[in-house]
């Protein structure tokens, strides 16, 4: 029982030390007694201090490069290619904000506006988000990228040229890991009949909800 429970410990420390580093923590002054955790009245109050506090600004702003950065996915269009020990990998970074939702306009027209570019390992890729061919005929992101990799390797998006490299949703990625997330190992579908999941999911223990049947709860 006690290995059990070290065990369950030991995975807990683990699963914390990957998003850690994605935790963002901003330290609100309170004169008097601080508000409880579940006091809801509070969050107006605790917004506009956040918001007013001149020590917090840089926080607040890296907070918001890393979810901008956190929209975007990757997800390959076919089972990739290796020769001579390097994969050649097909595939297309997206949005999870669609064309048709009010939030696109607004963030497009601030990456164009902060001159944002899209990058593998720190090397720009070619292409822009005013570039016709990154989106698909509906509309959606959708920016093509051809590389050759070992296994792994990151994604991620930087404003201005000098600026910090922020990684999209599921970065650094596994080649082997992309295959086996999106189910494309097993063209003719799991022995589990589990859907293919998206690369934006790849790295996170979700859990999975049971399906009600058709005829009753």
């Amino acid at each position: 029982m006690r290995d059990k429970s070290i065990r369950r410990a030991c995975k807990t420390v683990g699963r914390m030390a990957q998003i850690l580093h994605k935790v963002h923590r901003l330290n609100v002054d309170f004169e008097g007694v601080e508000p409880r955790l579940d006091d809801a009245k509070s969050i107006p109050e605790l917004i506009s201090r956040t918001q007013a506090d001149p020590r917090l600004a840089a926080s607040i702003d890296e907070a918001v490069h890393c979810l901008v950065a956190s929209l975007f996915y990757f997800e390959l269009d076919a089972p990739p290619d290796r020769h001579n020990g390097k994969y050649s990998v097909i595939g297309r970074v997206r949005c999870m904000i669609r064309r048709s939702e009010p939030a696109f306009e607004r963030l497009f027209s601030d990456l164009l506006a902060g001159s944002a570019r899209l990058a593998m390992d720190d090397w720009p890729i070619v292409g822009s988000f005013e570039d016709p061919s990154s989106f698909e005929k509906d509309g959606n992101f959708a920016m093509r990228i051809a590389m050759e990799t070992d296994d792994r390797f990151t994604l991620s998006l930087r404003r201005g040229k000098d600026a910090r490299a922020y990684g999209i949703s599921g970065s650094p990625f596994s080649v082997q890991k992309l295959v086996t997330m999106q189910g494309l190992d097993a063209p003719f579908g799991r022995a589990d009949h589990r859907k293919r999941t998206r690369s934006w999911s790849y790295g996170v223990d979700l859990p999975q909800a049971k399906r009600r049947r058709a005829g009753g709860i």
